[in-house]
């Protein structure tokens, strides 16, 4: 089964899949094959021998993790489940966000590293993917995805993912990653055939909203539950516009759109009123 489905027949039986962010695999007691890329669902039969149980083994980890669940029953699943939730770290702040991110990158030159770079992913990262709140940092190899570690931040999972590509791919991925940049017609060209508007902000010096300069590139910052949350650097304004919108989704960027259209108009009326206003004043 796809990853979707296991998690839909999961939510049928009343069972939670879980976590462990100690586990390349993402979940508990389900282990990777070395050979033949298989992923096996596994118990301790005693807390005494440390002995383990064998149940089963599957395709993808998602299948191990539902076999597991099953045993446990839904109970004490959902009790695992809560446990491995609260140990994780609280979520950053923006302030603690930014450091980690400017702390990461200061990390990968000192390896001489580079963060691969991706317009089309959210997180503006190659290998690393948003999930739970939390950064996975995964690879495809040899046709299947692997689960390299779970983080705090994207850029941790972009400098994990470049780690283990090693520094001559990683520099080779971020140059095609650049050179395949689109340009901002591109973007708009894009934007357009995805059915998204780029929203526009009057108030904002690179003419977007929720981009912003961040030294010679272009960031995506955006606020969600009070917590400012980044998406990505990009080349061009509108590269990471699209970022912005494509995030948001058709019907909200649509609505900011129109909203923003709206302010822009009330903008200048004011201004062409105190104009006018001026001009009157000077008269004889």
């Amino acid at each position: 089964m796809l990853s979707d489905e296991v998690r839909a027949a999961a939510t049928a039986e009343g069972l939670e899949l879980v976590p462990s962010s100690s586990n390349e695999t993402g979940f508990k007691c389900v282990a990777k094959q070395v050979s033949g890329g298989k992923y096996v669902a596994q118990i301790n039969k005693s807390h005494k021998n440390g002995k383990q149980r064998y149940l089963g083994r599957f395709a993808t980890p998602e299948e191990a993790a539902l076999c597991y669940a099953r045993h446990i029953g839904a109970e004490r699943a959902a009790a695992e489940a809560a446990e491995a939730r609260a140990a994780e770290p609280e979520p950053l702040t923006a302030d603690e966000a930014r450091a980690a991110a400017a702390a990461v990158r200061a990390a990968a030159a000192a390896e001489g590293l580079e963060l691969v770079p991706s317009s089309s992913n959210e997180t503006g990262f190659k290998g690393a993917h948003k999930r739970g709140g939390k950064y996975e940092a995964c690879i495809r190899e040899d046709g299947k995805q692997r689960y390299l570690g779970r983080f705090a931040t994207p850029e941790e999972a972009a400098l994990c993912y470049a780690r283990h590509i090693g520094a001559e791919r990683a520099a080779a991925e971020a140059a095609d990653a650049r050179i395949a940049a689109p340009t901002a017609d591109e973007a708009r060209a894009a934007a357009a055939a995805e059915g998204l508007e780029l929203v526009p902000s009057a108030s904002g010096e690179t003419g977007f909203r929720g981009v912003y300069r961040n030294g010679g590139k272009y960031k995506v910052d955006i606020t969600e539950k009070g917590k400012s949350r980044h998406l990505g650097n990009f080349a061009t304004p509108e590269e990471a516009a699209l970022c912005y919108a494509r995030h948001i989704g058709a019907e909200r960027a649509t609505a900011e759109a129109a909203r923003g259209g709206r302010e822009d108009r009330s903008a200048a009326a004011a201004h062409g009123g105190r104009g006018q206003g001026g001009g009157g004043g000077r008269g004889p």
